[in-house]
């Protein structure tokens, strides 16, 4: 008896590791798996026929350019499961759904409200909303969400939260909330958007990815050998709240001089209207300036592209300040490829060129290897990491669940 539950764990831990192989490779061969797991040929033979009878991978051969027959090769069926990821963030709440290769199969989002609602009402409706819209419900695997904030992804327990709001709330009611029993996993966005290149995006096959957020508010996330480095109380990598003015303004943390009182959204209208007001030249109207409904960074961004300088210096600016917060994590964590993603990067080149040439310029000599470079994800990043760590959570496990 004993024997028998024995095998039947290492034949699931074995056929575990077998298909985040498969996962990691896009496509290999029953040789190469053998050397990489160091499993028999025979056993893996057994585990394939296993996953493919499972509809989890599937099999093609190919023939070689002298005629003869190349071994099969294997690879992750994309549509075996799926994953929900929720990206709650300060306009709005978005959900999509994605297959095991990160294709976005379904995306809604809503409009957030959150004096109205609170954050857990906004995300029970928005996943109800994509759930139901989705046919193959019994092949979800589960739902990740990211938080615009600093949350504990084991309690659930949001501690910093200033753009949003909701401190001390929890995410476990959500759990009984739901119809559907899934599995939900919580993080802040900058984590997930640093898991999302970590698989899908520029960051894959890279054994450090460091994503920097410039958005609402200054952001990282950083992945380490495929693990999100949290730090102790999961508060590492908050560039946004390290100080570079010792006399500085106040910030919404609570301090002085951080980071985010020159970057943060509010920020950077705030140092717009002061240049304005001592004489800078813009094309933008005064009265939209002045005005606290009709000023914001999207226009801010839509100028500096057409070239208004004022806009222009500001953009500029911004991505030199948030490239010394990029500079200062490089030579703290010494990672291989730097990725800039958030809302400013709408403004492209304007904002990108300066964040990577102050890191350059600033990097350790040993650091000459270094990739800079902008996310291609866009506004989706976020939500799809959030799906990522439920993927992370199927092949590799490790990660912690909602209770």
């Amino acid at each position: 008896m004993h024997t028998g539950i024995s095998n039947k764990v290492l034949r699931e831990s074995n056929t575990s590791v077998l298909l985040s192989l498969i996962n990691e490779k896009g496509l290999t061969t029953k040789s190469e798996l053998s050397k990489l797991s160091s499993l028999s040929k025979s056993s893996i033979s057994n585990l394939l026929e296993s996953l493919i009878n499972k509809k989890l991978i599937v099999s093609q051969s190919k023939r070689a350019s002298n005629g003869g027959r190349k071994p099969k090769e294997y690879k992750i069926n994309p549509n075996a499961h799926y994953a929900i990821g929720i990206d709650i963030g300060v306009q709005e709440v978005k959900g999509i759904i994605i297959n095991l290769q990160g294709k976005i199969l379904i995306k809604k989002s809503l409009d957030a409200n959150y004096k109205k609602n609170t954050i857990i009402n906004h995300v029970y409706k928005i996943i109800n909303i994509i759930y139901n819209s989705f046919k193959e419900k019994e092949k979800i695997l589960g739902a990740g969400i990211s938080f615009a904030g600093l949350v504990d992804p084991k309690t659930s327990k949001i501690y910093y939260s200033p753009n949003i709001g909701g401190i001390n709330e929890s995410f476990k009611n959500l759990t009984k909330m739901l119809a559907m029993k899934i599995p939900l996993f919580i993080d802040k966005d900058a984590n997930l958007a640093a898991l999302c290149e970590y698989w899908f995006g520029s960051g894959k096959e890279k054994n450090t990815v460091l994503y920097i957020m410039a958005d609402f508010g200054t952001g990282a996330g950083l992945v380490i050998n495929g693990e999100i480095y949290r730090g102790y109380m999961g508060s590492a990598c908050d560039p946004g709240h390290t100080t570079i003015d010792i006399n500085g303004k106040s910030c919404v943390c609570g301090k002085f001089g951080c980071l985010e009182t020159f970057t943060s959204y509010n920020a950077i209208i705030e140092r717009f209207i002061e240049k304005y007001k001592k004489g800078g030249k813009t094309n933008i109207d005064e009265k939209d300036i002045l005005s606290k409904n009709k000023m914001s960074v999207s226009k801010i961004i839509e100028n500096a592209l057409k070239g208004d300088p004022i806009s222009l210096d500001i953009i500029k600016e911004t991505g030199q300040l948030i490239g010394i917060a990029g500079s200062n994590l490089v030579n703290l964590f010494d990672p291989e490829i730097v990725i800039l993603g958030g809302g400013l990067t709408s403004a492209k080149n304007l904002l990108f060129d300066p964040f990577k040439r102050l890191i350059v310029e600033r990097e350790k000599i040993i650091q000459r290897k270094l990739i800079i470079e902008s996310s291609k994800f866009g506004n989706d990043t976020c939500a799809i990491g959030a799906a990522t760590i439920v993927l992370k959570n199927f092949f590799k496990g490790g990660e912690q669940a909602i209770i």
